[in-house]
């Protein structure tokens, strides 16, 4: 059964990122981001078939909350029924539709990375040059709620990125980043590593 489940979150993720947006509007930055990981930690704990072995769970690790990566941009849509074919970690493949393409500027580089249509929400694959070293080596991901794309702009809070469920446990099937969304600078924002600094 698990071998089934690659995807990045599923629909509790949508429940998540409302909550999120809620919340930002309400209260300040860094309490709405902190809220929104405990929103996060207690749904991945009590979801059927979590990823997340509890006998031995302690913590989620983070970067400390920046706005300075809620970043804004150009958002390109794709044509209709445009697909993109993304590999697996267990070396299939997979049709996904694309959105588009958000060209965006990160410390002084311009990037374009692919955006992918999940049905509810936006999905964007990336890595950087923080994997390996203080995030997952296969890359993060981040779902943006699509009423973050307005006409041509989009927003894009790259505090919100998570691991895939493939670093929580090796028995999930997740998407590689394709290497277009490889952002040449380190994404200090987001989830790090699962089980980084689990037993300091």
């Amino acid at each position: 059964m698990l071998k089934n489940k690659w995807f990045a979150g599923g629909l509790f993720v949508v429940l998540i990122i409302t909550l999120y947006y809620s919340l930002s509007t309400e209260l300040p930055f860094a309490e709405g981001i902190e809220r929104s990981r405990e929103d996060y930690k207690q749904t991945i704990l009590s979801m059927e078939d979590s990823p997340i072995n509890l006998d031995t769970f302690e913590h989620f690790e983070y970067f400390d909350p920046n706005e300075s990566f809620v970043v804004q941009g150009e958002f390109i849509h794709s044509k209709a029924n445009e697909t993109f074919t993304i590999m697996m970690t267990d070396s299939t493949q997979n049709e996904i539709p694309l959105a588009g393409i958000a060209k965006l500027v990160i410390n002084g580089k311009a990037v374009e990375l692919k955006v992918f249509d999940e049905g509810e929400t936006y999905l964007l694959p990336f890595n950087d040059k923080t994997n390996t070293i203080s995030t997952y080596g296969g890359g993060r991901y981040i779902n943006i709620e699509k009423r973050a794309v307005n006409d041509d702009e989009i927003t894009v809070d790259f505090n919100k990125a998570h691991n895939f469920y493939c670093n929580y446990n090796v028995s999930y099937i997740c998407p590689l980043p394709p290497r277009e969304n490889f952002i040449d600078a380190e994404i200090t924002a987001g989830e790090k590593t699962y089980g980084l600094h689990q037993h300091d």
